[in-house]
């Protein structure tokens, strides 16, 4: 039996990237087990609200992360092993998901998408991430937009973020972008800012796994950024490692 801890709120911006990875990575074992998943459900996702069927183990409970980095996970143990998975670290890390892109689309669908709005076909869109980032200085300068921006052509440039009244947005808005307001889907808000992201035919992600899944699961160009102390250009085997390396919409911007 694999089940998923339940640590973030699913309405928490930032949470939904990091349960969306738990979840993937949590389905592929429990797939490659034979083992019944017990999923957290994440609203908005309606493959996550069923239990997977399987073997039902409930003792001898390995739990995946550790004190140390929570990268490293030793895949051997875990598919070997006989008793009860509880999924706890983040595997941010893209080499748990290249070869499984087919299955996590459909694992990923999302409920009702068609209710919500999309960008037009010559738009972009830029997810910003500042709330906690500002505080870890894990965000990134309004520069990088910018220079992106720069050089694309486009006819609207939409803002998703999760601070739209940060000083650093006005920025961006006195630069002639457009904040998308998807607070008339009430509860769903998280969900229509999703979808406007995975729609769009290019999109300018910030060091988060909330851009980085609506980049993944959409088809259109990606700018990627490398500049971040979490997201860095050359990450080591214990760090953070999203970069998708073997699809070609994916743009890498190491400086502006």
């Amino acid at each position: 039996m694999i089940e998923i801890s339940k640590i973030h709120h699913w309405q928490e911006n930032q949470a939904l990237g990091n349960r969306l990875l738990k979840y993937c990575w949590a389905r592929e074992i429990a797939e490659k087990k034979g083992f019944c998943l017990i999923p957290d459900p994440i609203i908005g996702f309606p493959e996550t609200y069923k239990i997977l069927p399987g073997k039902k183990i409930s003792e001898n409970e390995l739990i995946t992360g550790n004190t140390g980095p929570t990268q490293i996970f030793n895949m051997n143990d875990i598919y070997d092993h006989s008793g009860k998975i509880l999924i706890h670290g983040y595997p941010q890390r893209y080499e748990y998901y290249s070869f499984n892109k087919n299955n996590i689309s459909k694992w990923l669908t999302i409920e009702n998408e068609e209710i919500y709005d999309f960008p037009d076909e010559d738009d972009i869109v830029l997810h910003v991430r500042l709330g906690d980032y500002v505080n870890h200085g894990w965000n990134l300068s309004i520069e990088y937009y910018k220079s992106i921006l720069k050089k694309e052509k486009y006819k609207n440039a939409y803002i998703i973020t999760d601070d739209p009244n940060n000083q650093e947005i006005c920025k961006l808005i006195d630069f002639g972008c457009i904040v998308k307001d998807n607070s008339m889907f009430g509860s769903m808000e998280t969900i229509a800012d999703f979808v406007f992201a995975k729609k769009a035919k290019k999109i300018i992600i910030s060091p988060s796994t909330f851009g980085w899944w609506a980049a993944f699961l959409g088809e259109g160009i990606v700018y990627f950024p490398c500049v971040s102390f979490i997201w860095g250009k050359s990450p080591g085997i214990n760090d953070i490692d999203l970069r998708v390396l073997d699809d070609p919409r994916y743009k890498f911007v190491e400086e502006f």
